[in-house]
């Protein structure tokens, strides 16, 4: 991937979307994740998933035996091919709190959408205010003598949720005690972007190195989720020190951008075990083009594929940044743009049988402009996109799921302006190729 010259001058419409991510923020000071629990059955949780889930994750029985009941009454959930779903915070089963997910990702976002030029007060004061925040609220990975601090979804205290919900006592119970490394890997970024003491490289690479599927301490046994995926596949696994486990491309992804980061700042021992890891987890990645198994339901487990794109771009930053020398190691046979031009054509295909709402475009368009996507070519103007963001302002939107044993769909309305400012952003590096 050969970079191109970093534009340092913002456009009119970069500044509009962090005046929408500044409202959001000087709100509650923070950037409410919304969630919402559906009674309907994920289509991709299919029977013989929940069997075999049931098999080999006993504490999750009765759950599995209970949701089993209500979903022969509530059947199975209608989707919209491309189309991610509004929120519907005001309901019963549902609201908003703090997770330390999305908090270091829009941190990520904001930072690249910067490049060189420094953050606004507001941004200063939201990145202060959750490093504290990651250091100080932590649970504990053990190996061999040596604990690695790791984090779930939610914050164990700092969470911000209505003590009273039902619901989000329940979720919370779910996503804050058990740490998983799809939230441990982008807090991570961030707490060693930051040059913070919570980030013990040597630490980090073993608390990896132990969840390689296939190969690790925690990775030799039976997948408790059937995704389709193979006993040759040796990505990373979500759950932190988990027997029964899952492997999931877009957990994959962010896993890719804390290796990058690992891999620029380790010593030379350290940087070799970060670019093997990540030759691993590109080799599952790509093996699964050529096996078709990201058009065929289930595989994604809690990304759809939009959201995939938008994962995906964040991924190509990082490697994209790094020294040419560091990039053949990590990435020798450009993994990362094969996988980023077949999801384009996976995205092309599905917009011709169904256009996407303006929340899914936008996330979709950072990757499409980068690889020159004729699917990007109708919002090549700083105007469409502009658009797509304020339509997707109004609400937040659906950008991820968990599947079982009762489906809960998640998202932050800080992404649209999030998304609009990266794909501003490489609508920039696309006026400065030479030629255009």
């Amino acid at each position: 991937m050969a970079g191109l010259p970093i534009m340092e001058s913002r456009t009119e419409y970069e500044s509009a979307y962090r005046r929408m991510l500044a409202g959001i923020f000087q709100e509650r000071f923070f950037f409410p994740t919304g969630h919402e629990l559906l009674f309907s059955r994920d289509p991709a949780f299919t029977w013989a998933r929940r069997r075999r889930v049931f098999a080999t994750t006993p504490h999750l029985r009765w759950e599995l035996i209970l949701s089993g009941i209500l979903h022969v009454f509530t059947g199975v959930r209608r989707e919209r091919e491309g189309h991610s779903r509004p929120l519907r915070l005001d309901r019963l089963f549902s609201g908003d709190a703090s997770t330390f997910y999305f908090n270091a990702l829009i941190s990520d976002c904001l930072e690249a959408s910067r490049e060189t030029v420094p953050p606004e007060a507001w941004e200063a004061e939201w990145e202060a205010q959750a490093t504290q925040e990651y250091e100080n609220d932590t649970l504990t990975y053990s190996s061999g003598g040596v604990e690695t601090p790791v984090w779930g979804y939610f914050p164990a205290r700092l969470h911000r949720f209505a003590p009273g919900n039902a619901i989000y006592r329940l979720m919370h119970a779910w996503g804050a005690l058990a740490a998983d490394l799809d939230s441990t890997a982008v807090v991570l970024v961030r707490l060693l972007k930051a040059g913070s003491a919570r980030a013990n490289i040597p630490a980090i690479l073993g608390l990896l190195e132990d969840h390689v599927r296939g190969e690790g301490r925690h990775g030799m046994e039976r997948l408790a989720y059937d995704n389709g995926v193979g006993p040759e596949d040796r990505g990373m696994l979500l759950w932190v020190g988990e027997k029964h486990n899952e492997l999931d491309a877009g957990v994959n992804l962010n896993v890719l951008c804390l290796l990058a980061a690992l891999a620029e700042r380790a010593d030379a021992a350290g940087r070799v075990r970060a670019t093997a890891m990540a030759r691993k987890i590109l080799a599952f990645l790509t093996r699964h083009i050529e096996a078709g198994s990201y058009a065929r339901p289930g595989f994604l487990m809690f990304y759809p594929l939009a959201s995939m794109a938008f994962l995906w771009h964040r991924v190509s930053l990082a490697i994209e940044t790094m020294p040419p020398l560091l990039r053949a190691e990590f990435d020798p046979g450009d993994a990362c743009g094969r996988l980023g031009r077949h999801l384009a054509s996976l995205l092309e295909r599905e917009r011709e049988r169904a256009p996407g709402n303006s929340f899914d475009t936008l996330l979709a368009l950072p990757l499409l402009f980068r690889v020159d996507s004729p699917a990007a070519a109708p919002f090549a103007r700083d105007e469409d996109v502009h658009a797509l963001a304020e339509a997707a302002f109004k609400h937040a939107y659906e950008f991820g799921r968990f599947p079982y044993p009762i489906t809960f769909v998640y998202g932050n309305r800080a992404l649209g302006p999030c998304a609009a400012l990266m794909a501003a952003r490489e609508l920039r590096r696309a006026r400065a190729r030479p030629g255009s």
